[in-house]
């Protein structure tokens, strides 16, 4: 029996912002992350400083290229695909 190749997904949401701390719904909201969230994002990125990516994948808002990038500085010849399509979900006028 041969052995068939596995594919590992690792989630990571992006790390805080001051309007997660006001419970505003973000969405398409292009927001920066806070100074805990820069920490947090420096933390993930050395918590997975050691696990093998072959691809990093982040939506083009801010936050998420942010978080993308603390985690892609400890792994530097690991490509970072920035698309617009991994964006929250529009939810329109709330």
């Amino acid at each position: 029996m041969s052995s068939r190749p596995q594919l590992h997904v690792t989630v990571i949401r992006h790390a805080e912002t001051n309007s997660n701390l006001n419970h505003i719904l973000q969405g398409q909201i292009d927001t920066k992350l806070n100074k805990t969230g820069r920490e947090q994002a420096e933390s993930v990125g050395r918590r997975l400083r050691k696990v093998k990516i072959d691809h990093i994948y982040t939506s083009d808002l801010t936050r998420s290229k942010k978080t993308a990038e603390a985690i892609a500085k400890h792994h530097p010849d690991t490509p970072v695909t920035t698309d617009i399509r991994l964006r929250e979900k529009d939810s329109g006028r709330l």
